[in-house]
């Protein structure tokens, strides 16, 4: 942080520093392409200087075939927002014909709400801006979540949760809830880190040292403790939360209650099992909710502590005014806004140790 400016200032020295350094060259017309070949067009030497003078004298009224950077018309933004977003799209077919797709083995023949989930877990997982890692677990854990689903309702209602398939379902279900409530003590680590992390900025504020060096503090402690917040990741936990409920849960919760009414004549082994599946199916859900709320909380702690910390720094600092002789160029910003903020005084014209004009 010492050596960045805050961003009115950041702002004005890039400005001065990002300007080419041929903008004020002419670029010369190309002649040598007007010229013919002597060997084919053999003609005076005064007749081709003739030609040649009056090519100058036109190409002087011409405009020029490669106009100055300081005059060039950028492309409207409208424009490239839509080549960027034509180019997303393609980059997200090719990732979900390629990867997405044959990774994931869905049964044929959905449709209604089950065929719009698994069309929304699938361009979701498609995204470009999902990380790798990412993908392939929840490619994996979707997987899981189809296999639950052929486990639980392969066979006819009244044979709902026999032996083979409580057992079966059993193993399936506690791997979703060993990756699912990993997700949910990672979020909520991030959570109270946050919230330790607003007490020390807290702390910080209220030292008695200079605005650079809090700043800097600040900095390393926000970068070495949080992490960054991904909204792919936030609304990739929704859509499979999503996709969980209409796959597996509400069908389950549904039979699982029309089935309690015929368990007098069970044997209690059988009972537990089916109440312990039970608990597990509740369970993945329940998880995957918190983290979805956990990760809503932290993201607005990241917010808050942007907001409140990191948006407007130059506020707390007394700068020099624009009209000293130390804003004459860039490097002499930059050296008054360091001097000022380490307490220093505003520099004068001779203190600059650059050569300017």
């Amino acid at each position: 942080m010492s050596d960045v400016c805050p961003s009115p200032f950041y702002q004005l020295i890039h400005s001065e520093l990002d300007v080419d350094s041929d903008s004020d060259r002419t670029v010369s017309p190309v002649l040598s392409s007007e010229k013919s070949d002597p060997a084919q067009d053999p003609e005076p030497a005064h007749a081709t200087d003739t030609r040649t003078v009056g090519s100058r004298r036109s190409s002087r009224s011409s405009p020029e075939p490669f106009p100055e950077y300081k005059e060039f018309t950028p492309m409207d933004t409208s424009v490239e927002e839509a080549w960027k977003e034509a180019f997303e799209a393609a980059l997200q077919e090719d990732i979900k014909i390629t990867i997405v797709k044959p990774a994931l083995n869905f049964p044929e023949g959905e449709f209604g709400e089950r065929e719009y989930v698994m069309d929304l877990i699938v361009n979701t997982l498609s995204q470009p801006t999902l990380a790798e890692n990412t993908r392939k677990r929840f490619i994996a854990l979707t997987n899981m979540v189809i296999r639950l689903e052929d486990a639980i309702f392969q066979g006819a209602v009244s044979d709902f949760l026999n032996p083979w398939a409580i057992d079966r379902s059993q193993v399936i279900a506690n791997c979703i809830l060993i990756f699912v409530s990993w997700v949910d003590d990672l979020l909520s680590q991030l959570v109270g880190t946050a919230k330790n992390v607003w007490d020390m900025l807290e702390i910080l504020m209220e030292e008695d040292i200079s605005e650079v060096v809090r700043q800097r503090r600040m900095v390393r402690l926000v970068t070495s403790q949080l992490q960054k917040v991904r909204l792919i990741e936030q609304y990739l936990l929704q859509v499979f939360l999503l996709f969980y409920v209409k796959w597996v849960h509400d069908t389950f919760l549904r039979l699982r209650n029309a089935q309690l009414l015929q368990e007098e004549s069970l044997n209690d082994r059988m009972i537990y099992q089916r109440v312990h599946l039970t608990q597990t199916l509740q369970q993945i859900a329940d998880a995957l909710k918190r983290s979805i709320q956990n990760y809503e909380i932290y993201r607005g702690s990241l917010h808050s502590i942007r907001d409140k910390y990191f948006t407007t720094p130059a506020e707390s600092i007394q700068f020099p005014p624009v009209g000293q002789p130390c804003f004459k160029c860039p490097e002499r910003l930059r050296a008054a806004w360091l001097q000022c903020a380490e307490g220093r005084g505003i520099p004068s014209d001779n203190e600059c140790e650059f050569d300017c004009e």
